[in-house]
């Protein structure tokens, strides 16, 4: 759990207790995302540097790297991280395979992405400031390409995510001007997207 910190909270216990805690930079720079590989904890923030942190002894994290500049968002898919939004506006893929030292697989910046969406060797990146979502092909992390663009009227798409088969795409809006809920997109040909539901919620 990350606010101006990370804090380790043994679930076994009643009541729950924290066993460690990773601080932030700053107060200024409060956690984001904290995503966990293995034994291996990726924390980031806006105002600082994104850390790599040991947790296998929950009572006694370690950190062991930074990657620098400030992130909004992380997704972790095996050991290859995904950053995006902050200091990076697009989309910057790391290998944590060895977390003493991780190493810049490849970045891709057309736009600020927001946040993004992975299935297998699919990501969906959402260009929230109305360029709409960009499917990208990751499958060599060292070679990031481009497979289709897809918009909607008035679009701010702020995330999304896929369906277990992949074949749907639902991206929720934050900052359009056509209705700021949940869209639902058949993505199985992605040289092909069309809508097919909106999922909206009484206020």
């Amino acid at each position: 759990m990350g606010t101006t910190g990370v804090s380790i909270i043994d679930l076994d216990t009643i009541p729950q207790v924290e066993v460690g805690f990773i601080p932030g930079a700053s107060s200024n720079a409060d956690v984001k995302e904290v995503r966990v590989w293995d034994h291996y904890a990726v924390v980031i923030s806006e105002g600082a540097s994104t850390k790599i942190v040991d947790i296998g002894d929950p009572y006694h994290p370690n950190v062991l790297s930074t990657i620098a500049g400030g992130r909004h968002c992380c997704m972790v898919d095996s050991h290859y991280v995904y950053l995006s939004g902050g200091s990076g506006p697009g989309l910057a893929i790391w290998s944590i395979a060895n977390p003493s030292a991780p190493q810049l697989m490849d970045q891709y910046n057309p736009d600020y992405y927001h946040d993004y969406a992975i299935h297998n060797n699919t990501v969906a990146a959402f260009r929230i400031y109305g360029g709409g979502i960009d499917l990208l092909d990751v499958t060599n992390k060292s070679d990031i390409q481009l497979i289709s663009t897809f918009n909607y009227p008035g679009s701010g798409a702020h995330n999304g995510a896929f369906t277990k088969n992949g074949n749907y795409l639902f991206v929720g809006d934050e900052i359009g001007t056509s209705g700021n809920w949940t869209r639902g997109f058949n993505v199985s040909n992605p040289l092909n997207v069309f809508q097919v539901s909106n999922l909206i919620v009484p206020g």
